[in-house]
């Protein structure tokens, strides 16, 4: 069972936790439906909003690119860190961010065929 204070593995015998002295109490985390939670290593679901996401929507008005990659760094962490919060605004930055990103491509591919021909 894990110690509901430090998060750290404590026999099950035990009434004191030996790593930070917490009562061992009998209660969800100690009865097994938590087990498989490290809390060293977990980390924990963030509330609030997801910074990246309305950053890279934002910045895929302005300067595509750097919306493009805060876009996808957005969505990732709305996957793991905010229970999928900014998951909808990070799509619309990828969205608004190819746009002119292919707009230009296309550009570009138009000017050197056009300057091949001549």
């Amino acid at each position: 069972m894990y110690c509901s204070n430090c998060g750290n593995n404590i026999p099950t015998d035990k009434t004191y936790c030996p790593y930070c002295g917490t009562q061992v109490k009998n209660n969800p985390i100690n009865n097994g439906y938590y087990q498989n939670i490290s809390y060293n290593n977990a980390t924990a679901l963030r509330g609030g909003t997801n910074g990246m996401a309305v950053a890279g929507f934002v910045l895929a008005l302005v300067f595509p690119f750097l919306g493009l990659i805060f876009s996808c760094i957005g969505l990732a962490n709305s996957k793991y860190y905010y229970n999928h919060n900014g998951r909808g605004l990070s799509i619309a930055g990828i969205i608004i961010s190819l746009i002119p990103l292919i707009l230009v491509l296309l550009f570009v591919i138009g000017i050197l065929s056009f300057i091949s021909m001549a």
